[in-house]
């Protein structure tokens, strides 16, 4: 498998000029798909500036100083995908990974109280015989069905590391969202209307936008949970 992407190949999202050079390191397959994630390396060297060379990068990784949602990371090529919290212990600095509004992946600095939580989309739930029914999560994660009566597009607040639900959110009216793909890729605004498998989505200037429900990411009740970025 190839280690690398043509610049010209990659994804829309990531904030990365196209003509630099030919060639970008992969993200390694893990719990995120490629369009909503970027090389941990790439993370530090382009968008946070922490390292001049991917040989730096590496330097800093092995120091045992950068976290992901709580755990520490190595790999270069691990991918830092929507929503994770990258640590810098060194530092003490604390960023989100999140989408602005024009659909490019962004670091959003947080609090340190902040990088303990993190909103994820339910995307599937499972029941296998003789085991207990399972939701699956935007990143990869899972959890016992028993946890929430969640259902499929609904979000979560979880705690970090030990991935504990501490508030439902649920996909209906009124709810706080954003959007990861279309047209309208990196809006917030709220929820109008929900008909069948389409969403009417309200955004900050009063404009009312038909959208997919598979598109709409859900990050409050009333109010955001997380910070976002400014629109």
């Amino acid at each position: 498998m190839s280690r690398h992407l043509k610049r010209l190949m990659m994804p829309v999202t990531w904030p990365l000029p196209k003509r630099e050079t030919m060639y970008v390191a992969k993200p390694l397959p893990g719990p995120h798909k490629v369009e909503f994630s970027i090389p941990l390396k790439l993370v530090l060297q382009k968008m946070l500036k922490l390292a001049s060379t991917g040989r730096e990068a590496k330097k800093l990784l092995a120091s045992n100083n950068v976290l992901i949602d709580g755990i520490r990371r190595f790999d270069a090529r691990f991918p830092v995908g929507l929503m994770d919290v990258l640590t810098i212990k060194e530092i003490g600095k604390h960023w989100r990974m999140l989408m602005n509004s024009f659909g490019k992946l962004q670091l959003c600095p947080i609090q340190e109280k902040e990088a303990s939580e993190k909103v994820c989309k339910v995307v599937g739930k499972t029941q296998m015989k003789g085991k207990k029914p399972q939701i699956h999560l935007f990143d990869g994660k899972n959890l016992a069905a028993a946890q929430s009566p969640c259902k499929v597009g609904d979000s979560m607040l979880i705690s970090l590391p030990d991935v504990q639900v501490k508030k439902l959110l649920p996909l209906k009216k009124d709810a706080v969202v954003f959007l990861t793909s279309g047209k309208h890729r990196g809006e917030q605004g709220r929820i109008a209307d929900i008909l069948g498998d389409k969403v009417i989505f309200r955004d900050p200037q009063g404009k009312m936008v038909e959208t997919l429900k598979s598109y709409v990411f859900v990050i409050g009740d009333h109010t955001p949970e997380i910070t976002m970025p400014a629109m």
